[in-house]
C-alpha cells in the first residue's frame, strides 16, 4: 500500500499519518507514559513484528503526536489498540484519522477492539457495536497467607505450545501461536499450564510492563483451574504490581479474585465493526492477552 503521509483533521499542512517504524519506538513510549500505560518497548516491537503496516503514526511539525495499531489474525478479524493521541493535540481528529485510515486498509475484514469509555463515543460513531464488558483488575502485592499451589500447575514446556495454540485458537477465534510463544519465551516463570495425565485443563501466560505484571490470556473450562492459575503467578511474583483484564461477569470469578488481593481499576468496552464470524469461546477466557492484542 501507499505510505505517503495523509490528511489530518484541522491540524495544518505538516500534519499526516504514515506507517510506524522502531525508530518511532521511543515516542510511542513517551505517549503510554503519558496516559499511564503498561506497555513496554518488547510490547511495541510485538506490535510492529505482527502488524506491519497496520501500525500508524500520526506526525505534526515532524514530531509522532499519536499511534495506532492493526494486527490481523488470519484474515478472519483485525484487532485495533493503542490509540494514543498527545494531549496537547487532543480534540484535534488525531485519532479519528488515524482510526480512519486503519479501518480503510483493512478493507472488509472485520475489526475489533476494546475500548476505554472515553473511547467509546468514537467508535460508536465509526460503527463499532459492543460485544461484552470487561474490566481490569489490580493487586498491588500477593496478600499475607495466599494460599498453596492447587491441582497439577506445572511450568508451560515449549512442547505444550502445540495444544495450547490449538486451544487458544478454538476458544479466541483465530490463530495467534506466534504471540503465545513470544508470551512463553520472555516470562517463562508466568507461563503455567494445568494438567492430569494426558490433557491439559487449563493453561496462562504472563507479560512484564512498565507498571504491572499482566496475566493473561487464561484460559480453563472451570473456574476452580482458572484461580489456580492467577494464584500461582501471584505467588511467583509476590511483591509485583499485577493487572489483570477479565470479563465483567460472571461475578464468582470476580469475587474469587478480590479474595487474592484484587481490585476493580478501570472497565473496558469489547466492540467490533463488521460481521463477527469467530466469536470463538469466551466463555473459557477468563483473562484476555491485553487491550491491544485481545
Amino acid at each position: 500500500m501507499n505510505d505517503s503521509s495523509g490528511p489530518l483533521e484541522r491540524v495544518g499542512e505538516r500534519a499526516g499519518t504514515r506507517a510506524m517504524t522502531r525508530a518511532d519506538i521511543p515516542a510511542g513510549l513517551a505517549l503510554c507514559r503519558a496516559s499511564g500505560w503498561n506497555q513496554t518497548a518488547e510490547d511495541w516491537e510485538q506490535l510492529l513484528a505482527r502488524g506491519g503496516d497496520g501500525c500508524r503514526v500520526a506526525v505534526l511539525d515532524r514530531r509522532v503526536v499519536g499511534t495506532a495499531t492493526a494486527v490481523t489474525y488470519e484474515g478472519r478479524f483485525a484487532w485495533i489498540g493503542m490509540v494514543l493521541v498527545d494531549v496537547t493535540v487532543r480534540g484535534r481528529g488525531i485519532g479519528r484519522a488515524l482510526l480512519h485510515e486503519a479501518l480503510a486498509r483493512l478493507g472488509p475484514v472485520p475489526a475489533r477492539l476494546d475500548a476505554t469509555p472515553k473511547g467509546h463515543p468514537l467508535y460508536l460513531a465509526l460503527g463499532f457495536v459492543e460485544e461484552r464488558r470487561l474490566c481490569r483488575l489490580t493487586s498491588p502485592a500477593a496478600p499475607d497467607g495466599a494460599g498453596g499451589d492447587c491441582r497439577e500447575v506445572r511450568p508451560m514446556r515449549r512442547d505444550d505450545l502445540d495444544v495450547v495454540a490449538s486451544w487458544d485458537r478454538s476458544v479466541f477465534g483465530a490463530d495467534r501461536r506466534p504471540l503465545l510463544g513470544w508470551a512463553h519465551e520472555s516470562a517463562p516463570d508466568l507461563a503455567l499450564v494445568v494438567d492430569r495425565g494426558a490433557s491439559l485443563e487449563g493453561y496462562c501466560l504472563g507479560r512484564r510492563g512498565h507498571l504491572f505484571v499482566q496475566i493473561g490470556p487464561v484460559v480453563a473450562d472451570d473456574i476452580d483451574v482458572a484461580a489456580c492459575l492467577v494464584e500461582a503467578c501471584r505467588r511467583r511474583t509476590p511483591e509485583a504490581p499485577m493487572a489483570i483484564d477479565v470479563p465483567a461477569t460472571p461475578a464468582p470469578w470476580s469475587a474469587r479474585l478480590a479474595e487474592m488481593g484484587f481490585v476493580e481499576q478501570r472497565p473496558f468496552i469489547r466492540m467490533c465493526r463488521g460481521a463477527n464470524l469467530h466469536e470463538g469461546r469466551p466463555a473459557s477466557q477468563w483473562a484476555i492477552f491485553g487491550p491491544e492484542w485481545g
